[in-house]
């Protein structure tokens, strides 16, 4: 998502910098989360299936300020209002359709 907004809408090739106390809160709470399995005696697929949340949870708070520019150039301009009242209709009406789904 972040390499769409930064080729196509910012138009910026910036990489995410990403500073020793994201990456540590990030890996402190994947430790965390490993010490509860082993002390729960979790199968070595729970170990396997956690990493991946972290990583990509991780990645975008690197890129949050690409993720924040892209936001301002989407609002940006005329129509604020109905462009917000659309974007965040767009959006509901795509999480509910994705739960019907799964419920």
């Amino acid at each position: 998502m972040t390499n769409v907004i930064d080729l196509h809408v910012v138009r910026n090739s910036a990489v995410g910098k990403r500073p020793s106390t994201g990456v540590g809160f990030f890996a402190a709470g994947l430790l965390a989360l490993y010490a509860a399995f082993y002390l729960q005696g979790a199968p070595w697929t729970y170990y396997a299936y956690s990493i991946f949340p972290f990583i990509f949870w991780e990645e975008v708070w690197a890129s949050r300020k690409t993720t924040y520019s892209g936001l301002i150039q989407l609002f940006k301009g005329r129509n604020n209002m109905k462009r917000a009242i659309t974007i965040i209709f767009k959006t509901a009406s795509a999480l509910a359709f994705l739960e019907a789904l799964v419920g």
